[in-house]
């Protein structure tokens, strides 16, 4: 079959202010590619909201007397201003483990270089431009850096449109800001949240564009529901609805043709999604576990936010960077899910332990743990204990009942976000939290060796020195506001 690559260059009309924001410095000309095995004519607008985000709408139509098949879709977004190697671009954490948040120089890409949620380059203190997806409906948005200019792709995935059908691309947002912080915080609010809407040899993949297979799932929920009485219902491996992730988990499988061709896998999902939450009821919780965030946006209550956790120090830094890059989600669009407490080494273990590689046999030492429950304390809306409490010396079952006492946090910010996350190990240092109007400071040195912190803007007068794996939870006793400590200690 030919293929065609049409590119419709559309002249968008703007408000006279968004266009006065574009001529101080945002994007040149917006270019939208669709390859099709037919003609595909597409438009764009950008238009200038209240709340500083530009909001550009694609459409994509197919004008012709055939149906017509996507095969990918690519939208390109040069910047005024030259992007040199040496600036600073941040990669948004896309899931739960497998894609983090990233950051590195402009020149120095990884395989690892993109994102399904956002992407931001620092240009210089305090000025920073910003590309993000507030929709995961039928295509899943990548987010790149190509030749200087944003570039965001998603694959079509044999996507049909019917004669004179006209479909929306997912709604992409574009800022140019001078406060991080206060950017990703006004991004949650904008996410579009639907309401009402070893080997693996024996796994199963559902097929949800079947209705049977909707089906089906939603009575398995419905007895545990129902008939069982447990209000609390954990859905895990919910990636792999996602044809990205079957093949990556499959190399075998070439192709995946579901019942229904003519839709996404991202449609496909959706559609599972809504017979899953169907089926739980608003009245019962619903978390999500090892998914791709964005097209589960309002179907569950909460999210597992960081990979499976293990009672080991190596795991701790990784689960910092992989849960607080996730910190203006958390509470907003889900409540954040940081995985179990686990305060255990070799000497707190019995012989029903699992014995999988790192999960048994540590050396996890008291400060350590301690620094695991700190994490606890400052991230996410729930906290939960699956390991058996009975083994563990009193000391670490008296950091379990600390950790549960402690208040759940309603805001919690990594205040280093441009010092760190370079690797997937390279956790945050200084973490503020709130719960109300009591506001907190956790101070975590992953390195081995001792370190010492000034922070006078916390109130805090002179230095300290911590040691390595060590942390501190610090308590304001100042007038300031949680928004006003955190401009002022925020790194630009």
């Amino acid at each position: 079959m030919k293929n065609f690559l049409l590119r419709l260059l559309v002249m968008t009309a703007i408000a006279s202010r968004a266009l006065a924001a574009d001529s101080s410095g945002r994007w040149q000309e917006i270019k939208v590619d669709v390859l099709a095995d037919r003609p595909v004519v597409t438009a764009h607008t950008l238009k200038q909201d209240a709340d500083g985000f530009q909001r550009l709408a694609i459409t994509l139509t197919n004008e012709g007397p055939q149906p017509l098949t996507l095969e990918r879709i690519t939208v390109h977004i040069p910047p005024v201003q030259l992007l040199t190697d040496d600036l600073e671009i941040v990669y948004g954490g896309s899931c739960m483990g497998q894609t983090p948040l990233l950051r590195h120089n402009v020149g120095s890409p990884t395989a690892h270089s993109s994102s399904h949620m956002y992407e931001m380059v620092r240009l210089a203190d305090g000025d920073y431009l910003f590309a993000g997806s507030l929709s995961w409906r039928i295509f899943m948005p990548n987010f790149t850096l190509k030749n200087g200019a944003f570039e965001i792709w998603s694959n079509g995935e044999g996507k049909q449109l019917k004669p004179g059908e006209t479909i929306q691309y997912e709604q992409i947002v574009l800022r140019r800001a001078d406060n991080w912080l206060d950017l990703l915080n006004h991004f949650n609010l904008i996410i579009e949240v639907r309401r009402k809407e070893g080997t693996d040899r024996d796994r199963v993949y559902f097929d949800f564009s079947h209705p049977g297979a909707r089906a089906h799932i939603a009575g398995r929920i419905r007895t545990i529901v129902q008939d069982y009485g447990f209000p609390y219902v954990k859905i895990d491996f919910m990636r792999f609805g996602l044809n990205q992730d079957i093949l990556r988990n499959k190399p075998a499988i070439k192709s995946i043709r579901a019942h229904d061709p003519t839709i996404t896998d991202v449609e496909r999902t959706r559609l599972g999604l809504q017979a899953m939450r169907d089926a739980v009821g608003r009245e019962n919780y619903l978390l999500g576990c090892s998914a791709v965030f964005g097209p589960c946006i309002g179907f569950v209550d909460g999210m597992r936010t960081g990979g499976d956790i293990s009672p080991r120090f190596e795991a701790f830094a990784e689960r910092s960077l992989a849960n607080l890059g996730h910190f203006y989600l958390s509470g907003k669009v889900f409540n954040g899910d940081m995985d179990y407490l686990t305060f255990r080494s070799a000497a707190d273990e019995d012989d029903k332990v699992s014995k999988e590689e790192v999960k048994h046999g540590g050396s996890m030492t008291m400060n350590e743990a301690q620094m695991w429950a700190d994490l606890n304390k400052l991230y996410g809306n729930c906290r939960l204990s699956s390991d058996n409490l009975m083994p563990l010396r009193p000391e670490r079952q008296a950091l379990v009942k600390e950790v549960f006492e402690y208040p759940a946090m309603d805001e919690t910010v990594p205040l280093d976000l441009w010092q760190h996350g370079t690797t997937k190990s390279d956790g945050f240092e200084l973490v503020i939290a709130r719960k109300g109007v009591e506001i907190h400071l956790g101070v975590f040195n992953w390195s081995d060796t001792p370190k010492d912190y000034a922070l006078p803007a916390f109130g805090k007068s002179g230095s300290f020195t911590l040691g390595g794996r060590h942390s501190v939870i610090l308590k304001y006793d100042g007038n300031e506001s949680f928004a006003q400590l955190c401009q002022k200690l925020i790194s630009k």
